[in-house]
């Protein structure tokens, strides 16, 4: 952690508040931009464990009032939908960012809510299709969702989605990249096998899917297999980054915390990696 970022955090988030017009309760000790601010901290450095990141911001003067950790909770779940309007502004400006003809990766992460052992326990998720196998251990099997991304090269989240995890990685593929620059390329890798979803995104953006051949199907062009090659890595590189802010082993009580905690991960890792 250090003050740089933390600064640069809530600066971020109180002047696109105010761009919207958006000004806190008069009788609120701490701002709405700080709420925000304590979530996007707490994912950036504390596991998004929002008790830790308010104590030591508290101790350390970055806020200057008092805020219990259930007081917290219920205005960031008041600011639920400012979070995830943010989380799509900036999604929007990366966007803008990039070239006429872009690249991006697109991918998927397991996100389990408790050990399969204790599913038929669990009050957060019921339901047979919240069981689902890891992608790359196909025997190891985990309860709860699937996080499904699209990155730039620079491992900055572009759109995303959570759906249960036995849901095929092909079934939300338009609705992540139906918003790309025209022409884009998106790369992905063997679970990405789909006419249907290559011809969908020809239509649409005139962009081109390029998933890893399987063994049985036409091998990739030189010119894929380089693309693949050089950039398939770094959203594995993503993942490790978001798994090292405990999306992996969040402790939410309701699916609205996870959700919460998970636009919290994502949009402020799309800061963190916005290049100087």
């Amino acid at each position: 952690m250090t003050t740089a970022s933390i600064i640069a955090i809530y600066v971020v988030v109180d002047e696109a508040m105010k761009a919207f017009k958006h000004q806190s309760h008069s009788l609120a000790h701490v701002s709405d931009a700080e709420v925000i601010t304590i979530a996007l901290v707490a994912a950036a450095f504390y596991r998004n464990n929002h008790a830790q990141a308010i104590f030591l911001l508290r101790k350390n003067n970055y806020i200057t009032k008092s805020l219990s950790v259930s007081r917290f909770s219920r205005r960031l779940h008041a600011l639920g939908e400012w979070l995830e309007l943010l989380s799509e502004v900036w999604s929007e400006i990366i966007i803008r960012e990039q070239a006429a003809i872009a690249t991006f990766i697109i991918d998927s992460m397991p996100i389990p809510i408790c050990k399969n052992i204790r599913a038929s326990q669990s009050r957060l998720l019921r339901g047979k299709e919240f069981f689902g196998r890891c992608g790359y251990k196909h025997k190891e099997k985990f309860f709860g969702l699937r996080l499904h991304i699209v990155c730039t090269l620079d491992k900055r989240p572009v759109s995303f989605t959570l759906l249960p995890a036995s849901y095929d990685d092909r079934t939300p593929v338009h609705d992540l990249t139906v918003n790309l620059p025209l022409g884009s390329w998106v790369l992905g890798d063997k679970g990405y096998n789909c006419a249907e979803a290559e011809e969908i995104m020809r239509w649409t953006i005139g962009g081109i899917l390029i998933p890893l051949r399987k063994d049985n199907m036409p091998p990739n062009t030189l010119a894929e297999h380089g693309e693949l090659r050089s950039y398939r890595h770094r959203i594995e590189q993503l993942f490790s980054q978001l798994e090292s802010m405990g999306l992996k082993s969040l402790h939410v009580t309701t699916p609205r915390g996870l959700e919460l905690k998970t636009y919290a991960s994502l949009a402020v890792v799309a800061l963190l990696n916005t290049p100087n």
